[in-house]
Formats: C-alpha cells, structure tokens, sequence
C-alpha cells in the first residue's frame, strides 16, 4: 500500500516538482558563467544623413549603406571565486529542492501507511462490536425469556437493550470513520473515492523487530535534515558572492566581423576587430555591497538556525517514535491481561445471574 502512492498526481508534489526543476535551471544558468560568452549579429541598413549635419564634409554622399557582420567573445576571469561561489549556492540550492521533493514524497508515504493503519485497526474494532453486538443480543435474549418467566425485572430488561444499542450505535461510528480513512487512502492513491474500496484483512499486523542504531540510521536518511543542511551551504556561498563585488571584475573581450556600405562585405579590406580587457571597480555604490554582505551573513546565520532546529526536531521525532513503541507494548501486554480478567468476571457474573444469584447490573458492568 506505501509503495502505490501517487504522488506525482497530488497538488503539493506536483509543486515541489516544479520548484525542483527551477532550482536545477537556476544552478545551470550560474554554471553558465563558467564559460566564455559568443554571440553574433548582423546590421543590414540603407540610411540618409542630413545636408546640414555638423561636421558633414562636401565629399560625403546624403544615402549610404552601413552593413555590419561580426561576433564577439567576453570571457569573465572568477579572480575571487564569485561565479564560482554562485556556481556553489546554485546547486546547494537545487539538492536542498530535491531534499524538500523527497521529503514530501516520504511524508505522503507515511500519511498512506498511518491511513492504512487506521483503517485496519478501525477493522479490528469492528470487528470487536460485532462481537459484542452478538454477545448483547444474546444477553437481551436471556434477559427477555426470564423477564417472561418473571425472574428479571423490566429494569433488566431496558439495561440490556441499552447496551446493545450503544454498541449498535459504536458500530455504526467506527463503520462511518473506516469510510473516511477508506476514502483518505483513496485520494492518496489517485484513483476516486466511489470507485475505491479495501476489504477486510484479518491478518494481524505485528511490530516488526528493530534493529540496533536504528536512531542514527533514520536521522541519517531523513531529507528534512538533508535540505536543511543543503540551505546552509548555499548561504555559505552567497557570502563568498557578497564578498567578491567588492573587488574588480575583469573580463576578457574579442570582437570581429566585416563592414562595409556595400552588401559585398565579406573581404580582407572590410574585416573589422577589436581585442582587450575590460575592468570595473566598484568606487561609490552608497552602502549598496556592504547592505548586500550583512544580508547574506544573516542568511546565513537563518539557515544554521533553522538547520540546527530541524536537527533537534528531529531528534525528538524519532526518540518520541521509540518510546511510543517500547511503551504501547507493554500497554498491549496489560491491556491483554485485562481483558482475559474482564472475560473471567463476565463469565461468573453472567452464572451469577442465570442462577438467580445476582442482579443484570453486575452482568453489565461486567460487560462494559
């Protein structure tokens, strides 16, 4: 049952999907940068300068052609690792998405096994009413026939046909919420609920047996924590990128091509370059990059934060998991001995009663 879920038709991780796919075509477009940059164009233009343009020599024509073929190379040189830190922070970034998408996966997987659970143990209850839905009957019966031979009392009578209907009435109830739990597990599994049904299975579910170092062995695969951890070193990188505006960004540039104000420009006489570095350095940005960097240091200090929680939660969660399961079997084992008591009560209590020796009300609190 884990294993059919459906989570690619669900609302939710169909946007985790999409959220997943943008991280990765976000962390492509920073590895871009890595690489030089090539583009090429043309210009095909017929134009007409004014008669009176300043500057117009007599011997320039009013019509020509400017006609313009090249491609140009810039290559940015990463002196300070910003790209490269970008390059980091993208991918960072894009695992952290892909931690949230198995996470939803694994959380729409535990809500299937927790509805498929409720379900069978809303079976199990089940089947105990109508169980005790028989036994009631079978008391209002005897109840009925010595009410008849004036053994019991209409109060005997009336307390027995209470219980019976109060248990009907539990039946009904658990009979409504296995419909819900029914229809839970349906949404779950994509299919629509009218046309999804589970039948009883009587085979009883036991506590699989858990191996040593179970506690690190989960904290180690949860992607909570993976993701979380993920946000950190993708905020780590953004400092590395705050921190390297403030240096000069060089970059290497090339360009060439053929112009002419003919269209027969491709010739030796027409070919036009242009070769050399370019550098910018931030002078004045008015508290810009200095705004930039406290921004992504505290980021930074979020994402440990959150990481940090996430891990302790983490913690609780699975601690709070074995301590469930060591408590709720002892419970089980009391909770046996109990019953097998109660039946001894009812047994004597119910001869009690058959035999003239006690009232109905000791055989329904016994029942109870």
């Amino acid at each position: 049952a884990v294993t059919g879920v459906q989570t690619c038709a669900l609302p939710i991780f169909a946007s985790a999907a999409a959220t997943y796919d943008q991280a990765r075509a976000n962390a492509a477009a920073a590895r871009s940068g890595l690489f030089p940059q090539i583009n090429a164009g043309g210009v095909l233009s017929y134009n007409r300068q004014s008669l009176h343009r300043p500057l117009r020599s007599p011997d320039q024509p009013t019509f020509y052609g400017a006609n313009t073929v090249g491609a140009a190379v810039g290559y940015e040189v990463d002196l300070w690792d910003q790209i490269h830190n970008q390059v980091v922070a993208g991918k960072a970034a894009a695992q952290a998405s892909a931690a949230d998408l198995a996470f939803i996966r694994l959380s729409l997987q535990a809500e299937l096994a927790n509805d498929y659970l409720l379900l069978r143990g809303l079976d199990a209850q089940a089947k105990l009413l109508e169980n005790t839905v028989t036994a009631y009957r079978h008391a209002l019966d005897v109840v009925q026939n010595r009410f008849r031979g004036l053994i019991a009392s209409g109060v005997d009578v009336s307390r027995a046909q209470t219980e019976l209907e109060s248990a009907r009435a539990q039946l009904d109830n658990i009979r409504g919420r296995r419909a819900l739990a029914e229809h839970a597990i349906a949404t779950l599994v994509s299919v629509p609920a009218p046309a999804f049904s589970l039948p009883r299975d009587p085979t009883e579910i036991r506590m699989p047996p858990l191996p040593r170092g179970i506690p690190s062995v989960l904290l180690q695969r949860r992607p909570d924590i993976a993701g979380a951890e993920r946000l950190v070193a993708a905020a780590n990188a953004d400092i590395g990128v705050a921190r390297a505006a403030f240096y000069p960004n060089i970059t290497l540039n090339a360009l060439g091509g053929f112009q002419s104000t003919a269209l027969s420009i491709f010739n030796l006489p027409n070919s036009i370059w242009s070769l050399g570095p370019g550098l910018t350095l931030p002078i004045f940005r008015g508290g810009l990059l200095r705004a930039e960097e406290a921004a992504a240091v505290a980021q930074y200090n979020l994402a440990a934060a959150n990481y940090r929680g996430t891990v302790l939660t983490a913690f609780q969660e699975v601690e709070d998991a074995l301590a469930q399961l060591h408590w709720l079997g002892s419970e089980l084992v009391d909770d046996q001995r109990a019953v097998a008591a109660a039946q001894r009560t009812l047994d004597m209590a119910m001869a009690l009663f058959v035999d003239g020796a006690s009232s109905y009300l000791e055989v329904a609190v016994a029942q109870e």
